[in-house]
């Protein structure tokens, strides 16, 4: 399985020359998207870690591409906070008739465009690997629940 990463850089284009000299470039930051190719980061059925953490650097925004090993694709996006990382859930397949309120589907900020990974207090992923790693758990737990109503737990 092959998953797509898309990690935010912000790239500094006011630099000098190595003799110190202002390069004539613009001074605004600009922001780059650099994809990745994921590759072998499960263990049985289930993401691992371990695995993310070899491929994906520790901090930065970015847009995961996923497919679960049912076959439903999510797209999350990832965006560092002060301390942590909120992951939002920009694709993902409907419940076809299950309940698909906030408790059920472990989702927050439903009424607004832009829902959300709902992650208890304390708990939140402090490194892009970790968030990585919970929204592709996420993703699976997901994809049981629409198929065949297993709850979370």
């Amino acid at each position: 399985m092959v998953l797509t990463l898309s990690i935010d850089c912000v790239i500094d284009l006011d630099q000098s020359d190595a003799m110190g000299r202002q390069l004539p470039v613009a001074s605004t930051p600009e922001r780059v998207s650099t994809p990745v190719e994921l590759k072998n980061v499960y263990s049985g059925n289930n993401p691992n870690l371990a695995l993310i953490r070899q491929q994906v650097p520790e901090h930065g925004n970015g847009r995961l591409s996923h497919q679960s090993v049912s076959g439903d694709l999510f797209v999350f996006r990832f965006e560092r906070t002060t301390e942590s990382y909120e992951i939002f859930i920009e694709q993902q397949r409907g419940y076809g008739g299950r309940a698909c309120d906030a408790q059920a589907t472990h989702r927050l900020g439903l009424s607004s465009d832009r829902p959300r990974i709902c992650i208890g207090p304390g708990k939140e992923p402090r490194d892009l690997p970790t968030a990585m790693f919970l929204a592709m758990l996420w993703a699976e737990r997901t994809s049981r629940y629409i198929r065949d109503g297993k709850p979370w737990s």
